[in-house]
């Protein structure tokens, strides 16, 4: 846990304080990273000042962070349906993971939630479709585990919306595998809120 992070600044001061609170991060253009060797930070913990230097100019809308390094890892929800799906899924992954750093994607049908896991997870892969796509709720769930990328608050979305934060951001905090797992295995009840 540390300082809350002020969103409501330019990209690169909102960049600088996810990198202050332990995240590798990318300046981007929607969901593309704008730097070339990025796959660099999949492994090695940038300094500051690699990421001060960085070109934040008018061609970057967005921030990556980079998924795996330091156990960072992320379930995502997209394809959310409708409102009350998308606050039961938020329910329910919050009592598992209840300071996971919860945040709205872009286009607005999907939700993040962004944790440390330092446990290996029974994966090779990068990504695992963790939760079955249930129709009429949600495309599909996943479990953002290493060598990928998830875009933050505030960026911008192709659709025209931005990232917005569900939850506070002060820092990231670790669960177990079992949590992580558990919460990304959406259940089809906590999608039939009353």
């Amino acid at each position: 846990q540390g300082r809350e992070i002020t969103l409501n600044t330019d990209l690169k001061s909102v960049a600088m304080q996810y990198h202050a609170a332990g995240l590798n991060v990318l300046p981007a253009r929607f969901k593309r990273p704008l730097v070339s060797g990025y796959t660099t930070w999949y492994t090695v913990r940038q300094s500051p000042i690699v990421v001060q230097d960085w070109s934040w100019n008018d061609q970057t809308n967005a921030i990556a962070c980079v998924i795996g390094f330091g156990g960072v890892r992320d379930i995502e929800v997209d394809g959310i349906c409708d409102e009350d799906t998308l606050h039961a899924i938020v329910d329910e992954v919050m009592e598992i993971l209840p300071d996971a750093f919860c945040f709205l994607s872009g286009s607005g049908r999907g939700v993040h939630f962004l944790i440390r896991c330092d446990e290996r997870l029974p994966f090779s892969s990068s990504v695992v479709h963790a939760g079955p796509k249930i129709p009429g709720r949600f495309d599909h769930a996943e479990l953002r585990i290493q060598k990928c990328l998830s875009t933050l608050p505030t960026s911008a979305h192709e659709s025209g919306g931005t990232y917005q934060a569900w939850s506070t951001f002060t820092g990231l905090p670790t669960y177990s595998a079992a949590d992580a797992l558990r919460a990304s295995a959406i259940r089809e009840t906590a999608c039939t809120r009353s």
